[in-house]
């Protein structure tokens, strides 16, 4: 009995641990593990994740946003620029 009440609570601590963010980066580079526009990362993003887009670029693109996601800047201090519509959908 001893051993199966141990194992219940090892279990509900594994349930109690949250799980880490990802973050995901966004630029032109080509460079592996990053993404060229902003949408991919989103589609690719799981909620709480962090989306890091690069400044150097504007971004032509609509977004769409479902999931409850951090997106940001890669460089402190600088701004994103979007020249189309964001589209931010509640969550379900």
């Amino acid at each position: 009995m001893k051993t199966k009440a141990t194992m219940l609570a090892i279990m509900a601590l594994l349930f109690c641990v949250p799980a880490k963010s990802a973050d995901l980066y966004v630029n032109n580079s080509g460079q592996s593990g990053t993404y060229t526009t902003i949408q991919a990362a989103i589609n690719a993003a799981s909620t709480g994740d962090n989306i890091y887009v690069s400044p150097l670029n504007s971004y032509q693109e609509s977004l769409s946003i479902t999931k409850s996601i951090r997106i940001a800047s890669s460089v402190a201090g600088s701004r994103i620029i979007v020249t189309q519509d964001i589209k931010i959908s509640p969550l379900a």
